[in-house]
C-alpha cells in the first residue's frame, strides 16, 4: 500500500474510531433503542470506509443502501426497525455461509 493511500486510510479509520468512542458514550444517557441505532449506523459508516478505500463490492453497497433506507424507521416504527435489524443478519450471515462454503473471502 502507498504512503498517500496508508494515511488516508489511516485518518478515515482514526474518523470511525472517534465516532465510535463518542456514540459508546452518548450511550450511557440515550433510550436503550438507540444502541442498536447506533450499531447499524457504524456498520453503514464501515461500508462507506470500505468504499473508500477500494475494499467494497456489489453486495457490500446493496447493504448500505438497505442500511440508509431503514435505519430511521427506528425514530417511527420500532416493529419494523427490529424486522431490519433480522433481515440485515439474516443477509450477512447468507453471505458469510456462501464464502465459507466455497472456502474464499468473504467478500
Amino acid at each position: 500500500m502507498a504512503v498517500e493511500q496508508r494515511e488516508k486510510a489511516r485518518d478515515m479509520l482514526f474518523h470511525y474510531l472517534c465516532y465510535l468512542a463518542t456514540s459508546a458514550s452518548g450511550l450511557v444517557h440515550e433510550p436503550p433503542i438507540y444502541g442498536p441505532y447506533r450499531l447499524v449506523d457504524a456498520a453503514e459508516r464501515l461500508i462507506s470506509v470500505m468504499g473508500e478505500l477500494g475494499l467494497s463490492d456489489g453486495f457490500l453497497d446493496e447493504v448500505g443502501r438497505f442500511i440508509a433506507q431503514e435505519k430511521e424507521t427506528m425514530m417511527t416504527d420500532e416493529g419494523r426497525f427490529v424486522a431490519f435489524l433480522d433481515e440485515l443478519v439474516e443477509k450477512l450471515a447468507g453471505r458469510l455461509r456462501d464464502s465459507l462454503s466455497q472456502g474464499g473471502p468473504c467478500t
